[in-house]
């Protein structure tokens, strides 16, 4: 394995196939960076008896409702969504590899047909992460009850054993996806195959890990560095007049 290739293979690829851009966008779920809530709690336009006299006002607690379901609603859209899109990536990958063309509809039927397994896969994996996060955080918890010290060492166990599980499972979730949509096997026979595949080839599993883990860093944080330099003028703006800033 050539850990150089796969990482030009997917930065060119990426920049020649645009159709991959709107399917990594939905597996990332369209979001983008938060600004902190209490950037401008100083210079709130109005008083604390304007504030209470708007709940004060029926119509602005169902807002208030209606904003949060609709929130709901789009995070449930965008996490079916990347789900699809998720399947339609590794087939576009597929595609990329065996000379075929590659078409945003036809990956993202390919993705469509696999959502269920895909879904029932994930939903795996969550539970047993928080199953196991839980297990962690109790004897982290006792060990600190019992004495301080006992806790502190502890850590010394916990984190590694989390920074493992962290591994183990993304290397599963990873592998079994892409078994579920290549080849078209079940759930469990998926996350079984991944177990052979992750020890068969646990070097190479482990350097590609590093090598994700490294870039999903640097692109975070070229994100967050590009979001600062564009939000600097709204800002700027925002110090001399609220509301437009918040429009703009």
């Amino acid at each position: 394995m050539k850990y150089g290739d796969i990482v030009s293979f997917g930065f060119k690829n990426g920049w020649k196939y645009k159709a991959l851009w709107v399917l990594g966008f939905l597996i990332s779920g369209g979001g983008g960076p938060n600004i902190p809530s209490n950037v401008y709690e100083d210079r709130l336009p109005f008083d604390q008896s304007t504030f209470r006299a708007w709940f004060d006002n029926p119509v602005v607690p169902l807002a208030i409702i209606g904003l949060i379901l609709a929130i709901f609603l789009l995070a449930v859209v965008f996490i079916v969504l990347g789900i699809i899109a998720n399947g339609g990536l590794i087939d576009a990958a597929r595609r990329i590899k065996n000379g075929e063309p590659v078409k945003l509809g036809s990956c993202f039927k390919t993705g469509a047909s696999f959502f269920w397994p895909l879904l029932g896969r994930g939903l795996l994996f969550f539970v047993i992460v928080f199953a196991l996060l839980i297990v962690l955080i109790l004897i982290g918890a006792i060990c600190f009850y019992v004495e301080m010290v006992l806790g502190f060492i502890s850590l010394l166990f916990l984190i590694p054993t989390l920074f493992v599980i962290i591994f183990v499972i993304s290397m599963l979730s990873l592998l079994s996806a892409r078994i579920i949509v290549l080849e078209g096997k079940p759930v469990f026979d998926s996350i079984s195959d991944s177990f052979s595949l992750l020890k068969n080839n646990f070097v190479a599993n482990v350097a590609y890990f590093f090598i994700e883990f490294g870039l999903s860093i640097a692109i975070g944080l070229a994100t967050m560095l590009l979001f600062i330099f564009l939000a600097i003028p709204f800002i700027a703006l925002g110090f001399v007049s609220l509301w437009p800033a918040i429009i703009l």
